[in-house]
């Protein structure tokens, strides 16, 4: 009868054990069906206290390998070569003027910052300077005067 009883009271512990982790396990799955089925509002409220996020800003200098309409490809000193998009909104200078993509030309020397929008992997162009060309300085008319007169006597 000690061993029948000790077999019950097993079994009734065993039981007790499932049936509670089961109110447990129901609780929980409740929980999270009532959460997931709230309603959520459409766009969330901009809380007062929440962090301005800003977009970084990356600066990429080297030339211009090719400009078609709204994309622009620069290739660096190294030969790392960006491809980024560029719309109206970009600022473009060439030296102190206005320019357009249309202006810019391959093998321009270029200045870009641009950034870079994780969720679709692409760069978009803010500004872009054109350096002005530097002009090879101009070959003097006059040569230097060069002393071709010999001092030394033959002996």
């Amino acid at each position: 009868m000690v061993r029948f009883s000790k077999q019950l009271l097993a079994l009734i512990g065993i039981g007790l054990v499932v049936q509670v982790g089961g109110l447990v396990w129901a609780a929980e799955t409740t929980t999270t069906t009532a959460m997931s089925t709230a309603a959520q509002p459409a766009t969330p409220a901009a809380d007062a206290s929440a962090p301005v996020i800003r977009p970084i800003v990356i600066k990429f200098s080297g030339e211009i390998v090719t400009s078609a309409t709204g994309m622009l490809t620069v290739r660096d000193r190294y030969g790392v070569t960006k491809e980024m998009s560029a719309d109206t909104s970009a600022k473009m200078m060439r030296g102190t003027t206005a320019a357009s993509l249309d202006d810019l030309k391959q093998g321009d020397q270029v200045s870009v910052d641009y950034t870079y929008d994780v969720a679709t992997g692409k760069r978009h162009v803010q500004t872009v300077a054109i350096s002005e060309a530097t002009a090879a300085p101009a070959a003097s008319s006059t040569a230097p005067a060069s002393s071709t007169s010999s001092t030394s006597t033959q002996q």
